[in-house]
């Protein structure tokens, strides 16, 4: 379990590091995809906050609590362990086919190439 937890958190915070490195070249992109993503976004945000709350509570509470309120903090771990990734899948989802998002081009906010 702690080898578990500790390679979720590496991954988790250097993919994290990693997407939000690369996506700080397009702050254009990040506007638009943070206003027509935020509701995948926040909830997926959202069941990883539950998610390590209840993964701690159920690793600490293994031997303090009724046998009742252990399975129903691992039921929450596996709803919360099901709905990280859903978000972020429907956000890739609607970046690959945006339904009903019409893009206008902008040539002066493009930049020419130095010679």
């Amino acid at each position: 379990m702690k080898l578990y937890a500790a390679t979720y958190g590496l991954a988790g915070v250097f993919g994290t590091a990693f997407t939000v490195f690369l996506l700080s070249f397009y702050p254009a992109f990040i506007g638009l995809a943070g206003h027509l993503t935020f509701v995948p976004f926040g909830l997926a945000v959202m069941a990883i906050v539950i998610h390590f709350f209840t993964i701690s509570a159920y690793w600490y509470g293994w031997d303090r609590w009724n046998g009742n309120t252990h399975f129903l903090l691992g039921l929450i771990l596996l709803i919360s362990v099901y709905i990280i990734p859903l978000g972020f899948r429907a956000i890739s989802a609607f970046l690959n086919v945006p339904q009903g998002l019409e893009l206008i081009p902008k040539p002066h906010l493009m930049s020419l190439p130095h010679c």
